[in-house]
């Protein structure tokens, strides 16, 4: 099926279109409908053609630029103050010579199915207050995205912003001034707070002016409007490469059930800057948004502050449905690409299908998975050492594509440093996100199923191996050793100690493994089974998604097992992991003394003995680590064999 309406396409051949390949995971449909004003595209990944082509009927004629808006002049006009009745509906307004002005009513919608929500029927009162010549404002709206997209629809002009005299705003919650937004706001577009008149009693204009709105909500959009909406001086911040717009502080109809989880990933691995905008003025927001190279979150208004910077920037949205057609009218004014994700979905029992009021549950990998796809530069401190190395791009990075800082690429850049690590095995790959984070002379990927394509990073020295571990071990085990081995696939004590155990024939004795998963967060976090762990947290009223399974055991198994070999568990910045090293340990004595033992462990005995797993910061956790190298190195013990 394709889309043509004044050049917009969508749907066939685009997935298999290479300039779309950054946002197809090869398990959704991605699709296009281009910009007709402003550069980049408008991208939709996950979302039927159906539902993105009902959105856009007779867009084109939706989007108009005709500079400057309109104005009309009214004299003798009455205003009667608004007064809710219902939910957007409203009795009173503007009369002039007692008729009804119906064009400075608050409409929504377009054409047939466009609606007024003042509704006149109120009677004139006698005016208390009289001004000679006003600018009229329309309503003023306290919600945040409405107040940008209405309450301002009808100032953005240079006529208006320059002009002297007094503009009228219709106040129908009584607000008793304005909000810290809204006086941000009026500055931005150059208007002086002084000129704001809040119409709390009948008030009579003798010559009332009125700008034809730049927008209206559901209906259209002037774009002549953009050059106002940026004629502000740029404010300085610092660079901050990618952001996240949270609305787990917000006041909001619809919830993120799970968004902290999702704050907590991005955080821990300084993939994203987090930003509150409601903790921030106007003009700081603006800032954050300037100074970034992609805006990220869920669905929300804080993304329509996009509208008043000046650049290109990449936003990233999202979402649990086709998102509202505010935001394809706001993108007409935003350069670069506008990427729409539907990354979730209304799993709440009961609550029925998702609209564009209920709660929603977010897919976090997914949505962490995007945010790599998409990123584009260092992410916090880009000056420091650590970053410098966690971010170097490596030879088998395609064109375009950003390296992030993971815990866990941190950590093994930081083991490699030490140790002159040449060469490294991955198992459990996933994604990628680590495996092509990491430059190494020869790199060995081992996954039953990647989930993104290894074309794309294939160089000299770099292997991919599709396949189960088992199967890896049993074809290649013998052939080569490796520096650094980094278990992270399927978070079970049983194959986890099998992958241990079979990447001994693949270790030289200068070799350090990670191991990925070693300490859960809770009870449900150890269950082996990650459907049961995640349905059983809910059933007791728990949030989060964390799962790390009963990998916690390795550990154990290596403290009674393998007395030849050192660990020390990092549980500082990021998921806590076992580093694990040839070392004997002079004070060996097992505790279990049973495979059998340590299988039928529970959380609780984790608890109990969580001792044995020597949990460090990891600063501490390194230090150790490095002391037990030396003191081989002291011993004659090369640092690493050669390849």
């Amino acid at each position: 099926m394709v889309f043509q309406e004044r050049g917009f396409w969508v749907g066939e051949g685009v997935n298999g279109s290479s300039r779309f390949s950054r946002y197809n995971s090869g398990r959704d449909h991605v699709s296009e409908i281009p910009k007709l004003n402003g550069s980049g595209r408008r991208i939709f990944v996950g979302f039927p053609d159906t539902e993105i082509s009902s959105r856009f009927r007779q867009f084109g004629e939706r989007v108009s630029d005709t500079p400057p808006p309109e104005v009309r002049s009214f004299e003798n006009v009455h205003l009667e103050p608004l007064v809710p009745k219902g939910q957007w509906q409203f009795t009173g307004g503007a009369y002039c010579n007692g008729e009804f002005l119906t064009e400075l009513a608050l409409h929504r919608g377009w054409r047939a199915g466009e609606s007024r929500h003042v509704t006149g029927g109120a009677t004139a009162r006698k005016p208390e207050q009289k001004l000679k010549t006003a600018w009229f404002g329309g309503i003023l709206l306290g919600h945040f995205g409405h107040f940008l997209l209405e309450t301002l629809a009808r100032v953005q002009s240079r006529e208006v912003a320059r002009s002297a005299e007094p503009i009228v705003f219709f106040n129908p919650w009584a607000f008793p001034s304005l909000q810290p937004f809204m006086e941000g706001a009026f500055r931005h577009l150059g208007i002086a707070l002084d000129r704001i008149r809040l119409c709390n009693v009948p008030l009579e204009v003798r010559n009332l002016r009125a700008q034809v709105p730049t927008f209206q909500l559901y209906g259209f959009i002037n774009v002549s409007s953009r050059a106002v909406l940026k004629h502000a001086a740029p404010i300085p911040a610092p660079q901050s490469g990618i952001i996240y717009l949270a609305r787990s502080e917000a006041k909001a109809l619809r919830c993120v059930l799970n968004e902290e989880e999702l704050q907590r990933r991005l955080d821990s691995s300084a993939q994203a800057r987090i930003i509150f905008p409601e903790k921030l003025s106007f003009a700081e927001q603006l800032a954050c948004l300037r100074n970034s190279d992609v805006v990220s979150g869920c669905e929300g208004s804080a993304f329509l502050s996009l509208t008043f910077v000046e650049g290109s920037r990449t936003s990233l949205m999202f979402c649990a449905s086709v998102p509202s057609l505010n935001y394809f009218l706001c993108d007409e004014l935003i350069d670069g690409d506008a990427i729409y994700v539907r990354c979730g979905d209304n799993l709440c029992e009961g609550v029925g299908p998702v609209t564009r009021r209920t709660d929603w549950v977010l897919d976090v990998e997914k949505a962490i998975d995007f945010i790599d796809r998409t990123s584009n530069g260092t992410i916090h401190d880009p000056d420091s050492a650590e970053n410098r190395m966690a971010h170097l791009k490596p030879p088998d990075a395609p064109a375009g594509t950003a390296i992030w800082q993971s815990h866990s690429v941190r950590r093994i850049n930081q083991i490699a440093k030490h140790v002159g690590a040449r060469s490294y095995l991955e198992i459990g790959v996933f994604r990628g996100k680590t495996f092509n984070a990491l430059d190494f002379e020869r790199k060995v990927a081992v996954d039953p199923r990647f989930q993104f394509d290894v074309a794309d990073y294939q160089r000299e020295g770099i292997e991919f191996h599709q396949m189960p571990s088992d199967q890896y071990f049993t074809r290649h085990g013998l052939s080569r050793t490796f520096d650094i081995i980094f278990l992270d696939g399927l978070h079970t004590f049983q194959q986890t100690l099998r992958d241990f155990c079979n990447s001994l024939a693949c270790a030289h004795d200068q070799t350090v493994w990670l191991i990925d998963d070693v300490l859960p967060v809770d009870v449900y976090s150890a269950w082996p089974n990650q459907t049961e762990a995640l349905k059983f947290r809910r059933q007791a009223g728990g949030e989060g998604w964390a799962w790390h399974g009963d990998v916690y055991k390795v550990v154990f198994a290596i403290h009674d097992f393998f007395p030849m070999y050192s660990y020390v568990t990092l549980g500082g910045r990021g998921n806590p992991q076992a580093i694990v090293w040839k070392a004997p340990r002079v004070d060996f004595t097992p505790i279990f003394d049973s495979i059998e033992a340590i299988e039928r462990l529970s959380y609780f005995d984790l608890l109990k003995r969580q001792e044995i797993l020597k949990v460090r910061p990891d600063e501490e956790g390194f230090r150790l680590f490095l002391e037990s190298i030396a003191a081989a190195a002291e011993r004659g013990a090369p640092a690493v064999v050669p390849v």
